[in-house]
């Protein structure tokens, strides 16, 4: 019987190991133990073997064992045959056999044609195989996914369309379904080919095989800038009858400037599509009804856990048709953006709907991009074709509706062609781009600035101290993430303000709300605050409120700490404002973290990085800089009455010199006196310090010496008590009086 042959191949001696034969012949008693040793360690050894296969009784079981199953297939047969006789535990065997071997994608591929994807999707979830059944599993259908999207197979079988054999053709057609909707565009593309007509019905037929999953992508074929292409996408679009594709099938089928065959197989598709031949006026509510849904997140898109989402288009350059992952908000902005569009081309005479298609249109390109990054240059020269009063009409609405991704895109194309009439008027209400100074968005308030020093008016403007201050807010920024912390009780508010230093946070500690919201309207480094519910007069809500009709504080992340007592309250503050979260008091580093956690994810993409936040001021201050520097062209700009704001500045190493520069243009008595400050701080760069003493010169040539008696006695005490320090500290400390001394030789003080 099997077993008994099993049984005695188990019991044949293995060879002698060479060492033992080349080894000193033992005595007598030493080879009398030493075969009793081996006897016992083979009998030892065999038992398990012996007694687990002496047990094995079935039939079935022992066949498959006595095959030997030793290729890839074999084993996968042998596992489904285990499975089948409740013998999980050989089974799972085999298949980690199958995962050892390591095999390449085509062959785990071919496993996949085998045996079909159903057994190794229940090989994933049989509890009894894990974790080797998983992990076939998806190596399996992983390299059968590769494998039918592979291009060159694709390519292959689409050829086979064309092929004289009816056998050929099904077993192409069959294989593409399988590709799914990898195989759209090369379908699409054989479609739009006149040359490859004999592969036209197959390639149609695959097509509508796909159902639902082509609807999508034959939509975003729509954008092609070939007719014959577009023709068969809304053909295959009338044949699917997909409700989805109706919104956007009527921008072709009305406008004006279509092609004459698109526009015919358009209508044809909605005819078939809706079973009428819909009215102009009624198209033209659909399309604007659904540009309210997509904006309003109505449409029932399903993201992942990034909020993404698949999203087909059409790509221009290469001509082709492209599936990324994209954000949701993205996807709404360019869906709005498609159908605003076709609204425009339908009814060009209408201004309102032009406005609507420029404004999605921007939206669309900056949040594709990204809000720190420049618009693509096809988009600003279409963009800026449609004349300044279109795209400061942009900005206006952007800023109304609490746009800033459009706002900053419009500001982009406005200085690019704007001239200095943007900012003229002959009311006192300031112009739109001055008044995206007082946004709430950073990012806004920087480009109008940017915007308004391109174009530079050298005269009176309604609303020009805006750009001062917002300037001034920007280049008092540090680079460094700071937190605020507000709490009545001073110990209490040290421990959570500690917590934050932790996690790398500078963090500033008040115990009253109007101190609070002093430094949140003052500082610009802020990037999240911690506020306590228990905060006097005014209280957390009024607060809150207040912070948000600021410009300087509307986009400040607010974690409102609530009292056991009032957590309800708190709830309730924080539903009502979307940068505010309500928390428990922390009492570890681990809950802030997880709190910091959730105030950043409020902000999203409108978050402003310290790295980003320290290039705004850089900017900015040289901006300043040029400013105070032309007296008589920029006289009107009232920079100095900021200076106590801007000598923040100097003690910032990327902005010292700048700020420093600045001070002296200004030159005032206070401005003096940090310069002779900064330069007496012996710990500092000697480069800083440098800095400060030209700057000082800079200011006593314009101003002439602001500084008191004590002031200037003070100054040569420090320079006197220099006589052990560097030589380069009694240099820059000695140019300081050089500077005095000089007006005082010219008769000036």
């Amino acid at each position: 019987m099997h077993h008994q042959r099993i049984f005695r191949h188990s019991l044949t001696p293995e060879p002698t190991p060479r060492w033992l034969l080349n080894a000193r012949a033992p005595s007598l008693a030493h080879q009398t133990w030493i075969v009793v040793g081996v006897v016992a360690l083979t009998v030892a050894l065999t038992l398990p073997t012996r007694a687990i296969r002496a047990a094995e009784t079935d039939p079935a079981v022992l066949a498959i064992q006595e095959s030997v199953p030793d290729s890839p297939a074999k084993r996968i047969r042998a596992s489904k045959i285990l499975i089948n006789l409740r013998r999980h535990d050989l089974a799972k065997e085999y298949i980690q056999q199958v995962i050892n071997q390591q095999l390449s994608t085509p062959a785990l591929s071919s496993l996949h044609d085998q045996f079909g994807p159903a057994l190794f999707i229940g090989l994933a979830g049989d509890p009894d195989l894990q974790p080797s059944g998983a992990e076939l599993s998806q190596l399996v259908l992983a390299a059968a996914h590769e494998t039918a999207r592979d291009p060159r197979r694709i390519e292959r079988l689409i050829t086979d369309l064309a092929s004289d054999m009816e056998e050929t053709r099904f077993r192409a057609i069959v294989e593409l379904q399988r590709s799914g909707t990898a195989a759209i565009w090369p379908l699409l593309a054989v479609l739009a080919d006149k040359q490859r007509a004999a592969a036209h019905p197959a390639a149609r037929t695959t097509m509508l095989a796909l159902g639902p999953a082509a609807v999508e992508p034959l939509i975003a074929a729509l954008a092609a800038d070939k007719p014959l292409l577009r023709v068969s996408a809304v053909q295959l679009l009338a044949h699917l009858r997909d409700r989805r594709a109706v919104a956007y099938l009527v921008g072709p089928a009305f406008s004006a400037a279509e092609d004459a065959g698109v526009q015919m197989a358009a209508r044809r598709a909605l005819r078939r599509i809706a079973g009428v031949d819909p009215q102009r006026w009624e198209v033209e509510q659909l399309l604007s009804h659904q540009i309210e849904q997509v904006q309003s997140g109505q449409l029932s898109w399903t993201a992942d856990l990034q909020q993404q989402i698949p999203r087909w288009r059409w790509h221009q350059e290469d001509q082709s048709l492209v599936m990324d992952h994209v954000d949701i908000d993205v996807a709404r902005a360019q869906v709005t953006a498609q159908l605003a569009k076709d609204l425009e081309l339908m009814v060009p005479e209408r201004q309102e709907y032009r406005l609507q298609a420029l404004t999605a249109q921007l939206l669309a390109a900056k949040l594709e991009v990204g809000l720190d990054q420049p618009l693509p240059p096809e988009v600003l020269g279409e963009a800026s074709a449609c004349g300044s009063d279109l795209l400061e009409a942009v900005l206006q609405r952007s800023m109304r509706s609490q746009q800033p991704a459009a706002a900053i895109a419009s500001l982009e194309v406005l200085e690019r062609i704007g001239t200095v009439e943007l900012v003229a008027t002959s009311s006192l209400r300031p112009r739109p781009i001055v008044r995206a100074l007082d946004d709430p968005h950073r990012r806004v308030r920087f480009v109008a600035a940017k915007t308004i020093m391109h174009i530079n008016p050298h005269v009176p403007y309604a609303g020009s101290s805006r750009l001062v201050k917002a300037l001034v807010h920007l280049g008092t920024a540090t680079g460094k993430r700071r937190a605020l912390v507000g709490f009545p009780r001073l110990a209490r508010g040290s421990e959570i303000a500690s917590l934050l230093e932790e996690l790398g946070f500078a963090t500033d500690l008040v115990t009253d709300s109007r101190q609070f919201f002093r430094l949140a309207t003052q500082l610009a480094d802020y990037d999240l605050a911690f506020l306590s519910d228990a905060t006097g007069w005014p209280d957390a809500h009024q607060l809150l409120q207040s912070l948000r009709l600021d410009p300087l504080s509307a986009e400040l992340p607010v974690a409102v700490m609530a009292r056991m007592s009032n957590g309800r309250t708190v709830d309730r503050i924080t539903e009502q404002d979307p940068l505010a979260i309500a928390v428990v008091e922390p009492f570890s580093v681990d809950a802030v973290r997880l709190h910091i956690r959730d105030l950043m994810a409020v902000r999203g993409r409108h978050y402003v990085s310290p790295e980003e936040r320290l290039r705004y001021a850089q900017l900015a201050l040289s901006w300043l800089v040029d400013l105070a520097e032309d007296e008589q062209r920029y006289g009107f700009y009232d920079v100095l009455c900021w200076e106590s704001q801007l000598e923040r500045a100097l003690y910032v190493p990327e902005l010292s010199l700048d700020a420093a520069r600045l001070l002296g243009l200004l030159g005032s008595p206070a401005a003096q006196r940090a310069l002779v400050d900064l330069v007496s701080e012996n710990v500092l760069p000697i480069e800083q310090r440098q800095a400060a003493a030209s700057a000082l010169q800079t200011a006593v040539d314009r101003r002439g010496i602001l500084l008191t008696t004590d002031e200037i006695l003070t100054q040569y005490e420090r320079y006197n008590a220099s006589q052990n320090l560097k030589k380069e500290t009694q240099t820059v400390l000695g140019s300081i009086l050089d500077s005095i001394e000089s007006r005082r030789h010219s008769g000036e003080s």
